[in-house]
């Protein structure tokens, strides 16, 4: 099978050569027939299996570039690429394993190594005994510990391994100038501007084996990186104390550099770069350069680049860090931890030629060799450490039952460093003190050791955790419409703050009319802080009141809180809602989270991320941010959406019903309760009436919303093709006010209302066949995208206001594996979803008006006649326990959920109020 990397703004797979108008560039994603792209996982799958679709070393991306009409998403040219670190050949990995090794040991060997010469260079540049003459050595690693707030946000702009390269040479220059320091001044600013250039491979080294191996591959790799870390600042006091014995002291500073020099040019030539955002950054210039004068017009990114400015980039990369060490606490309280334990550390070190020099009377070589007793207390820590954080961290996570571990199940055996460390240190300055013999400091070191080890990996292993279990995923939003909206301020709620919105509109304004929210979409909105707003902008439905086209009442209901519900339902102009909406998510999120005249196009995913393509809606001209990276796209674009277009290409446009709809809106006197709904009519032929402005209230009118509704297509009519229209343009209403002439109910004449109002909207009336799939991979569908449905039952907006609940749900328990809470959210709601669509189809609720109709078309008396009472009112319940708004449902879930928004401190949106 003839597999071609051929780049489509179609993000299925196909085995069929590109029509013209593609571009052979390497990606993840590829045009196709009817077949969607079920997972990542699917294609890389298709890719191991077939050999022809591996790495083709002849493809000319640079040649397909030059043809290309569209923008170029730069990528690795398939899962076997050469150029991913990842398929480096084993020999290659572990040269580079050794080289970081190799980096990582030299930095903290020279921050101890002078530990023996201490007392020579007080004195050779008066330095008082006791903190200045520590600060010698410990200066070193306070520019260890700064260093990695600079060097670690740079690596992610120019690359890890050329940061690390450039680091090293500031630490060689200033090491090297260390062994020159005529005074203590000197010697002082030297060891800290080489200790932050020396902090490059704390900071970065383990990035590079990430990078490099897999995690199934990690583990020996990293076992003799971190073997070297801890022995390294043992080792460095014996190997000062023997050169310092042979010649001066400088040679010290002197012998590391050259060893330094020796290892940064070994670098040079087989150490490459191993950050992908960086490889591929340069794979782009290449192909930029290659374009230069040919073609100006198609603009070539990698898949990581987000169209921010690069000013903006480094000022985020470098005060990000600051900002999580003096606000997150996960990072400060192991991190104050892991300070005092280096602290204590590095002062015994400090004290080694003290007490083995002066108090044991013996000379500098034989004396340094007591730092090997540190070497084996961190030996031993290193080989205990491991068994016992994850033993009981099993044994807890089985205690409580969780499937998932806490962060906090890795703190208890820091218990026992906090007793293992003063244990030690208690044994080694009693027994130095007493002069008791050697071996009993050396003791107390040893344990001393075991606890620092347990310590450290410990709180390093709750910070990885804490970080992995909420870590912020990106998300992407397509489509500004309520259903996006509200998937964006549920996800805020449940924690996640990375969430950008892509409207393909350029502006957006109050458009649209009537809709209703059922009190279980109600609910939801009072949990997002929303509910004051809610009471200000729409009307607290009272009634529903069914009639037949004679004016004969049919049923009559209590809605909302008229009910019995907790919660009001809302009549609500479409557009004042989306509006409140908008203006609770730039209060939440900012007004740059919000993007307007961006229309999706396309999206491409890797196991990694997915990338949304944006034009302008208006001309197709690229949008300002033609494509943008996250790990999660969320596509709630409507019935007409463009993702659900990709992923089922043969589905064609919605499925006409047949019937047309013309809306109004008409500010007049109130009628019935001033808050009733007026359903009237039949199945093809109904009109509907509601009031939706609280402000008109206010003034004591009414707002009404109406709907006329037409069947323009006979029921056996083949072509469900729906008719072109425009719904932001008026139509004559001679086309449709006929029919109503004469009809009058609930205190409304029809023709009345149709006449004076100013314009009339039409709308065809469709929905989409339920599909069997949402989520694909990294995306995943949401409100009319996912189930578009007849506006029966006052059900669409709010199915995508628990569409947002549920996704948000299922993403804040699963963050971790945002495919499979794609995948949960899909479970839970296609399902009832589905069954909407079908119900709404039948009419749903309002299949009460065609019983009565074909019962009864000249009318009646007593409905009870006509429909028994018991038939009536299951029509009602069943539906209500379909849409999922039974009363007992929701009121159980408002007693659990009440005081939500106040725990999470939400409120409605301030310019709203």
């Amino acid at each position: 099978m003839r597999f071609p990397e051929r780049l489509y703004k179609r993000a299925s797979i196909s085995d069929d050569v590109s029509p013209h108008g593609s571009h052979e560039l390497p990606r993840f994603s590829f045009e196709g027939d009817d077949r969607p792209l079920v997972s990542t996982e699917r294609l890389f799958t298709q890719w191991s299996e077939d050999e022809e679709t591996a790495y083709n070393p002849g493809f000319n991306a640079i040649e397909s570039a030059l043809k290309s009409e569209q923008d170029i998403i730069i990528t690795w040219d398939g899962p076997n690429d050469p150029a991913n670190p990842l398929n480096w050949s084993q020999s290659r990995k572990w040269i580079v394993t050794m080289l970081v090794s190799m980096f990582t040991f030299i930095s903290p060997f020279s921050s101890t190594m002078i530990a023996p010469v201490l007392p020579t260079i007080g004195d050779d540049f008066d330095i008082p005994e006791g903190f200045m003459r520590q600060l010698v050595m410990t200066i070193f690693l306070l520019g260890y510990a700064q260093g990695p707030f600079v060097l670690a946000p740079l690596s992610e702009i120019y690359g890890r391994v050329t940061v690390l390269q450039y680091a090293n040479l500031i630490y060689l220059l200033f090491n090297t100038a260390c062994g020159f320091a005529q005074t203590k001044e000197q010697m002082l600013a030297f060891r800290f501007l080489a200790g932050i250039g020396g902090a490059a491979p704390q900071a970065l080294c383990n990035g590079v084996l990430a990078d490099t191996w897999r995690k199934e591959e990690r583990g020996k790799g990293q076992a003799i990186y971190g073997m070297l870390t801890w022995i390294s600042p043992c080792v460095a006091p014996i190997c000062g104390a023997y050169i310092s014995q042979g010649v001066s002291w400088r040679w010290i500073f002197w012998a590391t550099s050259i060893f330094t020099v020796f290892i940064q040019v070994t670098a040079l030539f087989f150490l490459r770069e191993t950050f992908a955002p960086a490889i591929l950054a340069k794979k782009a210039k290449h192909i930029r350069k290659a374009m230069k004068g040919i073609r100006q017009d198609v603009v070539v990114r990698t898949e990581y680049e987000t169209g921010d400015r690069f000013s903006k980039i480094l000022r985020k990369r470098l005060v990000l860090p600051f900002i999580m060490m003096f606000t997150h606490p996960a990072t400060q309280a192991p991190s104050i931890y892991r300070a005092y334990l280096y602290g204590v550390m590095y002062l015994m070190l400090s004290t080694f030629p003290l007490v083995f020099e002066e108090v044991y009377d013996m000379d500098v070589g034989p004396a340094s060799l007591n730092y090997l007793s540190m070497c084996l207390g961190f030996m031993i820590g290193l080989q205990i450490s491991h068994p016992l954080m994850d033993g009981l961290y099993a044994r807890l996570k089985t205690y409580y039952g969780l499937e998932e571990g806490l962060p906090e199940f890795r703190v208890p055996p820091m218990l026992i460093a906090g007793i293992l460390c003063p244990i030690g240190l208690f044994i080694y300055g009693w027994t130095a003190h007493y002069g008791v013999h050697w071996i009993a400091p050396n003791i107390g070191c040893v344990i001393v050791a075991i606890g620092m080890i347990i310590g450290f990996q410990c709180s390093q292993a709750y910070t990885t955790d804490a970080y992995e279990a909420n870590s912020q995923p990106k998300i992407l939003i397509a489509g500004a419409g309520i259903g996006g909206l509200t998937a964006a301020l549920s996800l805020h709620a449940a924690g996640f703050t990375d969430i950008q919105l892509f409207e393909a509109s350029s502006t957006l304004t109050t458009l649209g009319v009537g809709i209703n929210v059922q009190p279980s979409a109600v609910l939801i909105l009072r949990n997002l802080g929303l509910l004051e707003a809610l009471e200000k902008t729409g009307i607290q439905t009272a009634e529903l009141n069914f009639y037949n086209r004679h004016g004969d009442s049919i049923l009559s209901e209590p809605r909302g809180k008229f009910a019995g519900y907790a919660v009001p339902q809302f009549s609500i102009h479409r557009g004042e809602f989306q509006m409140l909406l908008l203006s609770a998510v730039k209060e939440r999120l900012g007004e740059d989270a919000v993007h307007l005249g961006h229309a999706l196009t396309g999206f491409k995913q890797n196991e990694k991320s997915i990338t949304a393509e944006f034009s302008q809606r208006r001309d197709g001209a690229p949008a300002e941010l033609s494509g943008i990276s996250g790990d999660i796209l969320i596509a709630a674009d409507g019935i007409n959406s463009t993702a659900r277009r990709i992923l089922y290409p043969k589905e064609g446009p919605p499925r006409f019903s047949g019937r047309m709809l013309w809306r109004g809106c008409l500010e007049r006197e109130p009628y019935l309760t001033g808050a009733s709904m007026v359903w009237a009519g039949h199945a093809d032929q109904k009109f509907i009436a509601y009031p939706i402005s609280q402000r008109s209230a206010d003034k004591g009118k009414s707002l009404v919303n109406w709907i006329a509704e037409l069947r323009i297509r006979g029921k056996d009519d083949k072509d469900l093709t729906p008719p072109k229209t425009d719904w932001t343009k008026a139509v004559d209403k001679s086309v449709f006010e006929g029919p109503f002439e004469s009809w009058k109910c609930g205190g409304l004449e029809m023709k009345d209302l149709i006449d004076k109002t100013e314009k009339v909207f039409e709308f065809p009336m469709s929905d989409r066949d339920p599909v069997e799939q949402w989520s694909f991979g990294r995306l995943t569908l949401l409100g009319d995208a996912a189930h578009a449905m007849y506006p029966i039952g006052s059900n669409g907006a709010s199915q995508a206001i628990i569409d947002a609940e549920t996704l948000a749900k299922h993403l804040k328990s699963m963050t971790a594996d945002v495919v499979g809470a794609l995948k949960a959210y899909e479970t839970e709601r296609l399902p009832p979803t589905a069954k909407i669509v079908m119900a709404n189809r039948a009419n749903g609720p309002d299949h009460v008006l065609q019983m009565a109709e074909e019962r009864a078309p000249d009318g009646f008396k007593n409905v009870y006649d006509v429909i028994p009472r018991e038939e009536l009112e299951a029509i009602g319940t069943i539906y209500k326990k379909v849409a999922g708004f039974e009363m007992d449902s929701v009121n159980n879930k408002a007693k659990e959920t009440d005081g939500e928004c106040d725990r999470l401190q939400l409120k409605s949106p301030k310019d709203w109020i």
